[in-house]
């Protein structure tokens, strides 16, 4: 029976290079480059009958702009444009308060899936059609946001996991959730409606 090994495409660059499991460094003749390739293979089929050795050559799966950007963006944490809300199942209140906030500050990005930490939890799947159908409902509600305003909601699979993202653009009107005007201060929402006292 043979025995499969993988290698995967990042490997041949180790190899190539002469890296740190290998001797010789680039740029390198043809005779050593064999060479490092021939030691490669040896230590890949190291302990095994190299006549039932057959090498799998595996892609790495790639993480398209989407997943970069979004990592990033988690990675850097939560701050004036950014928000995010673990949200597993359905919305929270506080969604809404942090679109006027974005709205009437300098707009931004709101991950739903995601812990405060930056965890990505990801939402239930058979709860997002309904998450994103109640958002949608919410701000076009003149008596939840008010002015109305026109977000997308776009579903992403980061990590394995369902997440929503919304953007939020800098409106340049000033806006009410619940009758009440929030604004953006570092990583929080703000109520600063004045209530004439």
């Amino acid at each position: 029976m043979d025995e499969k090994t993988a290698w995967r495409r990042g490997d041949a660059g180790g190899f190539l290079l002469g890296g740190l499991r290998l001797s010789g460094s680039s740029p390198a003749t043809p005779a050593e480059m064999r060479k490092r390739f021939e030691e490669y293979l040896g230590g890949l089929t190291k302990g095994k009958e190299p006549g039932k050795v057959r090498i799998v050559l595996e892609q790495e799966p790639r993480m398209d702009a989407n997943e970069r950007k979004l990592k990033e963006l988690i990675r850097k944490g939560e701050g004036i444009s950014t928000e995010f809300k673990t949200c597993r199942n359905s919305l929270s209140r506080d969604v809404y308060e942090t679109v006027c906030a974005f709205l009437n500050r300098h707009g931004g990005t709101i991950l739903l899936g995601v812990t405060d930490s930056g965890e990505v939890q990801g939402i239930a799947p058979g709860a997002i059609g309904q998450m994103k159908k109640d958002f949608m409902t919410a701000i076009n509600n003149p008596q939840k946001l008010h002015p109305p305003a026109y977000l997308s909601v776009d579903e992403m699979t980061l990590e394995g996991r369902p997440i929503l993202r919304i953007y939020v653009p800098e409106s340049s009107q000033v806006h009410r959730c619940s009758g009440r005007i929030y604004d953006r201060n570092e990583d929080g929402d703000l109520d600063i409606t004045d209530t004439g006292s």
